[in-house]
C-alpha cells in the first residue's frame, strides 16, 4: 500500500520518472501478494505506457498473470505497436475464455474500438448490438456511440438514431445529424417512422433557430428549412 501511495502522490506532483522508479524497484524485490503485484504492475504500465509499450509487453509477460486489468494494458501496448490482429486475438480469446468479460465496459469498449481500427465495422456491431439488448451499458455513452457509429457504417443509420435518442452531447449529436443523412438527406419530419424489429420510434421536426442579430440570415434559415416541410421556431416567435 504505500509503494501504490507514494507512487500516486509522485505522479500528482507531476514527478512521474520518480514514480517509476519506485515501482520497478518494488516489482524487482519481489515477495508481493498477486494483488499488490497486480495493482503496481497496473500503475507501472499506465506510466510508461505511451514512451514504451513494448516495455509494457515485456513486464506483463514476465508477471504471466491472467487479470482482466491487464490482459487489457496487454492488448493497449499491442494497439500502440500497431500490433492491432494481435490485440484483437487477445481480447477475444479472453473473452471466450470467460464471457463475463465481455460485460466489463473497458474490454468492451476497447475490442470495438480495435474491430474499428482496421475497418471491421460489423464484427463491432455483432459484438455490442447483442449487449445492449441484454440491457447493459444503458448509461455508457462512449460504447453507445461507438456502436452507433458503426450501426451508420453499416447502413443502418435507424438504429443509431435510436441508440442515441435523448443524448445532447456535441458527439452524439454530430452522429445523428450523419444518420438523418443516411435516412434521406436532411432531417426527419415529423411522423417519419423509424421501424426496427422490437419498437419504432417518432421525430419530431420542429427545429429551434438559435439566433444572433444577423435578420435576414434567421429568416433565410427559416424559409429554407419550411421548403424541407420542417417547423423552424424562432425564440421571439
Amino acid at each position: 500500500g504505500y509503494v501504490l501511495k507514494s507512487s500516486k502522490e509522485l505522479v500528482n506532483l507531476g514527478k512521474q520518472d520518480e514514480a517509476e522508479v519506485i515501482l520497478k524497484s518494488a516489482l524487482q524485490r519481489g515477495s508481493w501478494d498477486e494483488l499488490s503485484e497486480i495493482k503496481m504492475l497496473t500503475s507501472l504500465s499506465k506510466l510508461i505506457m505511451e514512451k514504451d509499450p513494448t516495455e509494457v509487453l515485456q513486464l506483463i509477460d514476465a508477471s504471466k498473470s491472467r487479470d482482466p486489468g491487464l490482459v487489457l494494458m496487454k492488448a493497449t501496448a499491442l494497439g500502440n505497436l500497431n500490433r492491432i490482429p494481435e490485440a484483437i486475438t487477445l481480447l477475444e480469446n479472453e473473452v471466450e475464455t470467460n464471457p463475463n468479460l465481455k460485460y466489463e465496459p473497458d474490454i468492451a469498449s476497447k475490442l470495438s474500438i480495435l474491430y474499428r481500427q482496421v475497418g471491421n465495422d460489423q464484427k463491432t456491431v455483432n459484438f455490442l448490438a447483442p449487449i445492449i439488448e441484454e440491457g447493459y451499458f444503458k448509461d455508457h455513452l462512449l460504447i453507445k456511440q461507438i456502436l452507433a457509429d458503426a450501426y451508420i457504417r453499416t447502413r443502418k443509420a435507424d438504429k443509431a438514431l435510436l441508440l442515441l435518442e435523448g443524448q445532447q452531447d456535441r458527439r452524439s449529436m454530430e452522429m445523428i445529424d450523419r444518420a438523418r443523412r443516411d435516412l434521406g438527406g436532411g432531417i426527419p419530419s415529423e411522423g417519419f417512422k423509424i421501424e426496427t424489429e422490437t419498437k419504432s420510434q417518432y421525430i419530431s421536426k420542429s427545429i429551434f433557430i438559435v439566433h444572433g442579430h444577423d435578420d435576414h440570415l434567421k429568416q433565410s434559415t427559416a424559409r429554407f428549412l419550411e421548403k424541407l416541410e420542417m417547423k423552424p421556431v424562432i425564440l421571439h416567435e
